[in-house]
């Protein structure tokens, strides 16, 4: 992360870290216990965890040392909204509910590996240009998420298509935006590692309920 001034709510990207600087953020490895996909019947795939520590602007309960953002991507569910109760002290997470009603697989040859392979990642503060919202700056992000990064944490959304849902199911309060996602099938420049993490033209966003350790994953198209 910069040092220096740091805003309110910045956003950061997220990146491969650098082997000379130690960081407690990682992409993949399987060192929660995940729920598992009732299509796959496998454990979801652990996509990025995030040392919240390292955020103390965004006054995190002490009892929340790290947060994994997860979701099946090798079969239909995560084609719709899903929400997944945390625990914390466990380090295990359970579903709660499931929107997708057609349950579909993916072809055996276009599924994605799972674990994924743990990689250590650097959280890289994004610029003030990054949060634009003209042509110009959407046309880029769209080029750079799954190729220069695989996404951004906490700052704002962008370029989701549709408002996010911010309200939780259980409940009512208001949902904090923690990061978004999306991949692609050549990892290899941006991982130094020959991954196929791409499953769809999707952007996954997640999201926080405080009050409840509830998770959403909400999928838009991009």
């Amino acid at each position: 992360m910069s040092r220096g001034l740091k805003r309110q709510n910045p956003a950061y990207k997220i990146v491969k870290n650098h082997p000379m600087n130690p960081s407690t953020h990682f992409f993949g490895g399987e060192t929660w216990n995940l729920p598992k996909c009732k299509v796959c019947l496998a454990s979801m795939h652990q996509i990025v965890t995030l040392d919240v520590t390292k955020f103390s602007e965004q006054n995190f309960d002490k009892k929340i040392s790290e947060l994994p953002l997860f979701s099946c991507l090798n079969c239909s569910l995560f084609w719709e909204n899903q929400y997944f109760k945390l625990d914390f002290i466990n380090q295990s997470a359970s579903t709660i509910k499931q929107d997708q009603e057609d349950f579909e697989q993916q072809e055996e040859e276009d599924r994605i590996l799972n674990p994924l392979p743990y990689i250590s990642i650097e959280l890289e503060e994004a610029h003030e240009k990054d949060n634009q919202i003209d042509d110009e700056t959407i046309n880029r992000l769209f080029f750079e998420f799954g190729t220069a990064y695989v996404g951004r944490v906490f700052g704002e959304p962008v370029i989701a298509q549709e408002p996010l849902q911010d309200c939780c199911l259980r409940c009512g309060g208001k949902f904090q935006f923690i990061a978004q996602i999306t991949g692609d099938s050549d990892m290899e420049e941006m991982f130094q590692e020959d991954i196929d993490f791409f499953f769809g033209e999707t952007m996954l966003y997640f999201s926080l309920c405080r009050r409840c350790d509830l998770l959403m994953v909400e999928p838009q198209s991009i």
